[in-house]
């Protein structure tokens, strides 16, 4: 039978790991939005900044909550281990598939633009006055 304390880092070591590849999937998806929509070197330091202080925080809650307060390294390799898992499982999943899809989306507005500038240039949309 395992003690009320193992049990208790246990458990906080696989909320460590979700943590980890929760951020490392929250940072491809904005690695995806920056394909999709471009940014420039200002949003861009700035969504980081914003992510890393969202990862810091909930690290910290993580820490508060779940080890009294304690620095744990345990806490730390277990978020190092779901980030690693992440990123060599599901993380080029996600950002092959978000390319896929950013550029099928390209490739349909451009055709989408081409047919109505050929439209319009037959006149059959007419611009209002």
């Amino acid at each position: 039978m395992m003690s009320d304390v193992i049990r208790q880092e246990t458990t906080v070591f696989f909320l460590a790991i979700a943590l980890g590849a929760g951020l490392s999937f929250f940072y491809d998806f904005l690695r995806v939005l920056r394909r999709m929509i471009r940014h420039g070197a200002v949003a861009t330091g700035i969504e980081d900044l914003l992510f890393w202080l969202f990862g810091a925080c909930l690290l910290f809650a993580l820490m508060f909550y779940g080890t009294d307060g304690e620095l744990r390294g345990y806490v730390l390799l277990g978020t190092l281990c779901g980030a690693l898992l992440y990123l060599q499982t599901a993380g080029p999943l996600l950002i092959r598939g978000g390319t896929a899809m950013t550029n099928y989306i390209r490739r349909k507005r451009k055709k989408c633009f081409f047919i109505l500038k050929s439209n319009r240039k037959k006149g059959t949309i007419k611009k209002k006055p």
